[in-house]
């Protein structure tokens, strides 16, 4: 869900689809107006998972269900048109989108790895960022570098991480990292950390750690 602000108006955008006659129509809304998503002849239906509004214009991620096989195909979709990201059936749903001035970025699992994929103009262009077992989420754009938070399969735990620019940066003590955002040019990541056989909320500024208070003996920490 994505939500902006016009003369004061909200505007609120949500992706998924319909379903009618067992076929999924991918769609989105804009408050209350559903518009729907094309599905080309050699696919039958699809889904939105995530959308991204640039310049008023929605940007949606998703898949379509390619019609012989049932393949689920990476694809995007803005204004009237769409383009297929990735046809090998290896990519999971989108868990992040971003548009900026010149390109589109997606970010999903490969094989089971974290990938970035790039769509400029008419050229994608996949990076997998990890070649281990990993997951990408949230990818956000600061001074032109490109974030994505996420985490990989360590030896003997899960790897809470994030990648500027495809390199690695650990998330120290952390055992799990949901959200991220930029202030003033300064990181702040919240999620999870274990202490004293307790999971307990915190943010990190930078990635240095800051507690968060709770009333009880655990806590969350997922939006920041």
């Amino acid at each position: 869900i994505e939500q902006l602000q016009q003369d004061y108006l909200p505007l609120i955008y949500a992706t998924g689809f319909t379903y009618t006659k067992d076929i999924n129509t991918p769609c989105y809304w804009v408050n209350n107006k559903k518009i729907d998503l094309c599905v080309p002849e050699d696919y039958i239906g699809g889904s939105g998972y995530i959308v991204c509004v640039n310049n008023m214009d929605a940007y949606v991620a998703g898949h379509l269900i390619y019609k012989t096989t049932r393949r689920e195909d990476l694809c995007v979709w803005w204004e009237e048109d769409f383009k297929i990201i990735d046809q090998s059936g290896k990519a999971s749903m989108p868990a992040g989108i971003l548009k900026d001035k010149s390109s589109l970025y997606i970010s999903a699992e490969y094989n089971g790895k974290a990938c970035l994929f790039k769509l400029k103009k008419d050229k994608i262009k996949k990076d997998i960022l990890c070649e281990k077992e990993s997951w990408a989420g949230k990818i956000l754009i600061n001074n032109s570098k490109v974030y994505v938070l996420g985490g990989y399969q360590g030896k003997n735990e899960l790897k809470p991480c994030f990648w500027k620019d495809n390199h690695l940066f650990e998330i120290p003590n952390a055992i799990d990292a949901l959200d991220m955002t930029f202030d003033n040019d300064i990181l702040y990541i919240c999620g999870q950390y274990y202490c004293d056989n307790k999971i307990k909320p915190c943010y990190w500024e930078n990635l240095q750690r800051k507690e968060l208070p709770i009333d009880n003996n655990t806590g969350w920490a997922e939006l920041i």
